[in-house]
This record gives C-alpha cells, structure tokens and sequence, in this order.
C-alpha cells in the first residue's frame, strides 16, 4: 500500500469514529472561525461556497442562512451523515480533495478550515482547488496549529497562487 492510501485511510478510519454528535467546544471554536471569515472574506449574495474538510458541517450549516449556495465536501462518510442529520438545509457530498468533482472555475470562495494540514499531498491539493476558483474567487485557509511545519513550507507557495487568499492560525488547547 502507497503511504498516501494509507494516509488517507487513517485520516477516514480516525474522522469516521469521532463523527457521532455535535460537540460544543467544536461548536465554539468553529463559531470564532465562522466571525473571522466572514470578518476577512465578505461573502456577496448569490455566492458559490465549496468547504472543504466540512466535518460534521459546522461552517457550511453556518454558512447556509447567508443566501449563498454552499457545498461541504468530506473524506469520512460518518461525518457527511452526521452533516445531513445536523444541517438537512445544507449541501453535502462525500468526496476526496485531491479529485474534486466539480468544473472548472465554479466558485466564488473556497474555504480549508482546519482541514489541509491533515491532507497528504496539499500542493497537489492547492493547485486542483485553483482551478476550481473563479477569476474573482477566494481561497480561505485556517490552521489550528501555529506550529504547523507544513503552512510554513506552503508559505512560498501560496504567493505563486495568483488568487486572493488568506491563511489564520488559531493556536486551541486540546485540539
């Protein structure tokens, strides 16, 4: 088995098991996440939102009530079933970020909360959710982890991107 297979079967086995109910410190910390997009990345009427890594739905049920259309993807298909059973008003679609199943430049805002750090290959990642981006669109990143080696090697990276993008540290005891 290939390192990232088994990469990616661990991250679904782990995210799997810990998708069964609605936690509220999870519940307060993806509410700061929530003030602090909408603080960086004003989100226009009619926009179209992809949240990848969605979870258990937090930021896109959130997302939901701002007259946009907002899709959460996820690798784990218990978190994408607590999702639905969460936030039934919400879109949601089991499905890998590194092959997303959508056409190019069909987004206006692309959100990675506190979910690229747990990815494989997130260059690989970075550039399919570039071609997803419209001409206009945004990609928003936040990491929970200010120690986080890989933000700081993406770091040169991201500059080369050529989209509006913006990259928070929340540094959370026990998470």
């Amino acid at each position: 088995m290939s390192t990232e297979k088994e990469w990616i079967g661990t991250a679904i086995r782990i995210y799997d098991q810990h998708a069964t109910h609605k936690s509220p410190k999870r519940q307060v910390i993806f509410e700061k996440a929530y003030s602090e997009l909408l603080n960086k990345c004003p989100i226009k009427k009619g926009a179209i939102v992809l949240d990848l890594g969605c979870g258990c739905g937090e930021i896109t049920g959130a997302l939901s009530g701002a007259e946009v259309t907002v899709i959460g993807i996820d690798i784990s298909k218990n978190s994408i079933r607590q999702a639905k059973l969460f936030y039934p008003q919400s879109n949601f679609l089991c499905a890998d970020m590194n092959r997303l199943p959508f056409k190019e430049q069909c987004f206006d805002l692309i959100t990675a909360m506190s979910s690229l750090e747990f990815c494989y290959d997130k260059a690989h990642i970075l550039r399919e959710v570039r071609g997803k981006l419209s001409d206009n669109g945004k990609l928003y990143i936040e990491v929970r982890n200010n120690d986080f080696i890989v933000l700081k090697l993406l770091g040169p990276f991201l500059t080369l991107f050529e989209k509006n993008f913006f990259v928070e540290e929340y540094p959370v005891k026990g998470f």
